[in-house]
């Protein structure tokens, strides 16, 4: 996910939409694509850019514009950027003969140098690129997630006893979930250690998550069930359709205070099956249930109830 698919907007065109004459679409600014905002269609895939130019032709256009300024990490800047190799020098031509045996001792010596604290640094910064990119978070979450590092390797004491990989679990779900782009701690853990999520790994990142928002005095805001239906939809490649419905019963129940004290996981997933029954898409409980990272169980007893509540008849559907 991209800085610019993340500020797509949704707007009214002038063309209405070819399946349902639907006048709402929305616009991808990644991609290029305008997409209707109710049934999903790509209605056209080559928009044209005609905002300002990018280029720049002077050296006083070049420093006055933003866009050309190069982004900087704090983690990053905290390293050292030289990186002695015995393969290549400079230039990038091949080192021979007894200049690389003395590239491999200053090589040697330069990793004797590294402190501890740069060592942390060094291994936060590539376990934290590896989780960015399989959680698929913007730019300002890792951001946010290298500041909030920064803060508590002041305070020496912060992680200790903690490894490097589980403290920066607790920071992606701790900045994710402030800044609207929830990731859960089954996710988190199995996109960190790969395979399945374990109850010993969710329930440390689950602590640490509370250390740190006690130390650091932070209030992570409630999790709201409808920033979580489009991720789980797409994890189960459901349409556009199933998107919208689901959306609306779960808006209704919501008016109606079904959603009250219930774990939004588990809310999620049933509006989704309710949704995806009533548009004829073939989804089971369990693959709900795995997605959503609840039980069959719950499922059904959240369907149910929100059915009743709502007056959804699903007989001969299910």
């Amino acid at each position: 996910m991209t800085e610019d698919d993340v500020n797509d907007k949704t707007i009214a065109s002038k063309d209405c939409c070819p399946e349902c004459n639907a006048s709402r679409s929305t616009m991808n600014n990644g991609n290029g694509e305008l997409v209707c905002t109710n049934c999903g269609l790509v209605m056209f895939d080559k928009v044209i850019d005609d905002g300002k130019g990018w280029r720049a032709f002077t050296n006083a256009e070049f420093e006055g514009r933003a866009f050309n300024e190069v982004e900087k990490n704090p983690m990053r800047l905290a390293l050292k950027s030289t990186d002695v190799g015995t393969h290549k020098d400079l230039y990038g031509d091949k080192i021979k003969g007894n200049k690389r045996q003395l590239f491999r001792r200053l090589q040697k010596w330069q990793k004797r140098m590294v402190v501890n604290q740069s060592r942390t640094h060094i291994t936060a910064d590539i376990e934290l690129d590896k989780l960015c990119s399989a959680l698929s978070v913007t730019t300002t979450v890792r951001q946010a997630t290298v500041q909030l590092f920064m803060k508590l390797k002041k305070n020496n004491n912060s992680f200790r006893g903690q490894s490097i990989k589980n403290s920066l679990c607790a920071l992606i779900y701790i900045t994710t979930r402030v800044a609207n782009q929830y990731r859960t701690y089954e996710e988190i853990s199995r996109m960190a250690y790969g395979g399945e999520a374990t109850p010993d790994r969710v329930k440390q990142i689950s602590s640490t998550v509370s250390y740190i928002c006690d130390k650091m005095r932070i209030n992570l805001p409630v999790v709201s069930s409808r920033t979580l239906i489009e991720p789980r939809a797409l994890e189960l490649k459901l349409s556009q359709t199933v998107i919208n419905t689901a959306t609306d019963i779960l808006d209704k129940a919501t008016k109606k205070r079904i959603t009250l004290g219930k774990d939004p996981k588990g809310i999620v997933g049933a509006v989704l099956y309710i949704a995806s029954k009533l548009c004829g898409e073939n989804v089971t409980q369990n693959q709900i249930a795995n997605t959503c990272h609840v039980t069959e169980v719950t499922i059904r007893n959240r369907y149910k109830e929100i059915a009743r509540v709502l007056s959804i008849s699903l007989e001969g559907i299910i």
